[in-house]
């Protein structure tokens, strides 16, 4: 589970790295890194890396699934709001 994660890291840091330095935003690198890495590169390397990286998605371990689902929702929540209050600052000083 680590390897495919180490890959899947470190392809997307040097990606962005590389892209960063041709002065293309590093974000688009690592998103090409990941279309590049996925589960067609993944495969060949690793055998069956899709069905282990998704089978960990689908997992449930009760209740502390559930308390970090809740901790995700309330992280969502509270950057929506700050983004929406800091929004709404710079618009007034623009006026």
């Amino acid at each position: 589970m680590f390897l495919k994660l180490l890959v899947i890291l470190l392809s997307a840091k040097l990606f962005a790295q590389v892209f960063a330095y041709l002065h293309i935003p590093s974000v688009l690198g690592e998103v090409i890194a990941g279309i590049i890495i996925g589960p067609i590169v993944l495969g060949i390397i690793i055998p069956d890396a899709t069905f282990y990286l998704l089978a960990e998605i689908g997992k449930k371990n009760g209740i502390f699934y559930d308390v970090i689902y809740a901790v995700i929702v309330f992280v969502v929540a509270l950057t929506t709001l700050f983004a929406t209050i800091l929004l709404r600052f710079v618009m007034r000083g623009e006026e």
